[in-house]
């Protein structure tokens, strides 16, 4: 597993100001799909045949995903094991997808999202370096927002096109993401198989399922998993 050499920022910092490279992580379906599975990169089979039985990654249509950047991630992470943290975040749900407000340009995404109170709670479950968590979450409320304001321009307004003409700023949630964790939050996706979201770049997991989160924390426990080496 170790055997990728990485090319990202050092341990300990969160390199860009919102999540960008956000893997999808679906549920394992117990193979190896030889064509779109970037498991696949790990040069180290025993790695594979245990990663497949935790998640199996989405195909994310952008080679921003590809060329080994999974294992890359796994491999710093399991470098650095001893500073990784299971925790628990309590996501503050939009309380009403459709509120009685009308998305205006002029105010900014924060504006618009400090009108929107939420009642219900979400528990989601945050594999990371525990220095980092603070930023973290403030990453995944982005993400999480963003797909809310996404969902709203294109029911208003209904397309990318006719939200830009109308002077509103269209932002993905990441790259090829889709807003996806609002859509999976809200039941919207396109199943139910997805189940978490890693930034490759950043180095850490967000899941709404508590076994996989748990699951994907023990993938980094060296005496647990010998076939990493």
């Amino acid at each position: 597993m170790n055997q990728f050499s990485p090319d990202s920022p050092a341990i300990g910092r969160i390199s860009k100001q919102k999540s960008w490279i956000v893997q999808r992580l679906n549920k394992p379906r117990g193979y190896i799909n030889p064509y779109t599975d970037t498991i696949r990169d790990m040069e180290n089979k025993s790695a594979q045949e245990i990663v497949k039985e935790v998640f199996t990654p989405d195909y994310m249509g952008a080679a921003e995903y590809e060329f080994g950047r999974l294992p890359e991630s796994m491999a710093r992470m399991f470098d650095n094991a001893d500073k990784l943290s299971l925790n628990l975040f309590e996501l503050s749900i939009i309380k009403s997808e459709f509120p009685d407000l009308k998305l205006d340009p002029d105010k900014s995404v924060q504006d618009l999202l400090n009108d929107l109170p939420g009642e219900k709670k979400k528990n989601i479950f945050i594999v990371c370096y525990e220095n980092n968590l603070g930023t973290i979450k403030d990453h995944i409320l982005k993400h999480y927002h963003q797909g809310y304001i996404n969902w709203q321009w294109m029911n208003y307004l209904g397309t990318k096109k006719m939200a830009k003409a109308n002077g509103i700023e269209y932002e993905e949630s990441a790259k090829r993401d889709y807003g996806s964790f609002y859509l999976r939050v809200h039941k919207h996706w396109r199943d139910n198989d997805l189940q978490g979201w890693y930034d490759v770049e950043n180095d850490f997991a967000w899941f709404i399922n508590k076994k996989m989160a748990h699951l994907f924390f023990k993938l980094f426990d060296g005496e647990r998993f010998k076939g990493w080496d």
